[in-house]
């Protein structure tokens, strides 16, 4: 199923409520009207492979009765030339089909005390008419399920053409096979229709760990936990009842980001917020600032901010070539046995490792900073840590989306018995921006640097001017963090997953909400 989708990411000027959602879906009328196109589709083949029970009774014919057994029925068209959809607000979704008509064939007996005949038959029924009302009650678990609250049906014309042995009885026979089919199509459909629902939802409720919600026709799956990564987990479950308006059907969901394993609650309240009206599009994704500020004291809990900048070294040995590789907060370095090559290892605490290729080492930062070259006379290689010192604060304004990042650098000199020797620390202010897109479900994001700030924190080399070291500073920021951060951010977040269902022509759009 294609459906066109709006991505709003919502920035929240509100006092803060309780129990409000992270993430809104938006069901469009335009949704649920392709919705309706394809679920007929699909219910028009579910009756065509259908197997249906034996008919058998008897009729009254005059001073006896005329028995009849019909089997081996299978419908073999069905056409809905006029169906709508559409929403009463507070209640649920009300489903009509007018003017349908089904094609049957039959095999079928006949038999009195007369006469007994049998044969093969078609039924031609027409002028159906089925009005079924739907509604998703919600448990306290954020499971939502469907249920059929109203149904009727009504059956018109009703035309049966019979192959057998005695062509001439066959108009007497007609009529009393007509008043079982109209009988059990009346009485039958509301609960076959009742039944197939429960019997959805049965199944859907023997998933682990999965709520999912049947609007009739567009299946959307919300996954409770849906893991980002080895990281995080971000949490789609339902916070209230959907809530059905005239235009639309409004999902509320907690849309709260943890630490993989870790459920304890962020220590932010998620504020209230709204979908600016809007129709043009079938569904929209709306995702608030406490969603990505969840997202980021996830990571910073997880300690995917911590870094490590190392270089490796390799030589030679007697028996070939190995590495001497500097081995920091679970850094591996990647093995490329070329003697004499250095370069700069990236090592972010995620399944990601990356590598890049630049000579660092104390004699580099001596050419720049005199108090390095006087204390480490002896070039040794250098180990950069880098790590958040508070949770990254997300802003979202007026088309713009920003990331504020307090953090700090300690520079190492690495010894040659590979223990390090803290050579000054300095504090780091970032601002960076972030373009979104959304590919393969996934919403996507690029980080840019803006700007950069740095100041001393701690020297046992001695005060020096960090004006001196902020262009080769920014240089590793921009060649190797960067990257880096954006290699993790390419994976993507989950969206709310739509079962069979393909976002196409997603527009992002980032909105201020002002209650």
């Amino acid at each position: 199923m294609v459906i066109y989708c709006s991505l709003l990411l919502l920035s929240l000027l509100s006092g803060q409520l309780n129990a409000n959602p992270g993430v809104k879906v938006r069901i469009t009328q335009k949704g649920l009207e392709y919705a309706k196109e394809v679920g007929l589709e699909i219910l028009k083949q579910n009756m065509e492979k259908e197997h249906f029970p034996d008919l058998s009774g008897y009729e009254k014919f005059g001073l006896g009765n005329v028995k009849y057994n019909i089997s081996r029925i299978h419908v073999t068209a069905v056409e809905f030339p006029s169906a709508s959809i559409s929403l009463i607000p507070g209640t649920g979704i009300k489903l009509v089909i007018g003017n349908a008509s089904l094609t049957i064939d039959m095999n079928w007996n006949i038999r009195t005390w007369m006469f007994k005949d049998s044969g093969r038959g078609t039924v031609y029924i027409s002028k159906v008419f089925v009005t079924a009302v739907f509604s998703t009650p919600l448990d306290n678990m954020g499971h939502t399920s469907i249920s059929l609250t109203s149904c009727r049906t009504t059956s018109g014309d009703i035309d049966i053409k019979l192959n057998g042995k005695s062509g001439f009885l066959h108009n007497f026979f007609i009529k009393y096979l007509k008043k079982p089919i109209h009988r059990r199509l009346v009485t039958n459909s509301c609960p076959n229709i009742r039944s197939g629902i429960q019997l959805i939802d049965e199944d859907l409720q023997s998933l682990n760990g999965e709520s999912r919600i049947e609007y009739f026709v567009l299946s959307i799956i919300l996954t409770v936990l849906m893991p980002i990564d080895d990281l995080a987990e971000v949490d789609y479950s339902l916070n209230s009842l959907p809530a059905i308006f005239q235009p639309f059907i409004d999902l509320d969901l907690k849309g709260t980001v943890y630490p993989a394993g870790n459920y304890t609650g962020p220590p932010y309240v998620a504020s209230p917020f709204a979908i600016p009206d809007q129709s043009d599009s079938m569904l929209y994704l709306a995702f608030s600032e406490y969603f990505f500020q969840t997202s980021s004291f996830a990571y910073y809990t997880a300690g995917a901010f911590n870094i490590t900048i190392t270089e490796e070294v390799s030589r030679t040995q007697s028996n070939g070539v190995t590495a001497a590789q500097v081995i920091q907060d679970g850094v591996l370095a990647c093995q490329l046995p070329v003697p004499g090559l250095t370069k700069l290892l990236i090592g972010l605490q995620s399944p990601e490792r990356t590598c890049s290729y630049f000579n660092i080492s104390t004699e580099i930062f001596g050419s720049i900073i005199p108090e390095v070259a006087k204390y480490s006379v002896i070039p040794y290689p250098v180990m950069l840590k880098l790590m958040a010192t508070e949770v990254p604060i997300i802003s979202l304004e007026e088309d713009s989306f920003t990331v504020e990042i307090q953090g700090s650098m300690e520079v190492f000199a690495v010894l040659p018995d590979s223990t390090t020797q803290s050579l000054f620390t300095m504090n780091i202010t970032a601002n960076t921006s972030i373009a979104l897109n959304i590919f393969d479900q996934k919403l996507m994001g690029s980080l840019c640097l803006n700007r950069l700030q740095f100041s001393l924190a701690h020297s046992n080399v001695g005060f020096f001017e960090i004006s001196l070291l902020e262009n080769i500073l920014s240089y590793i920021l921009q060649t190797e963090v960067i990257p880096s951060a954006n290699a993790k951010l390419s994976k993507g977040f989950p969206l709310p997953n739509l079962a069979d269902v393909t976002l196409t022509r997603p527009h992002i759009t980032i909105v201020q909400v002002r209650f």
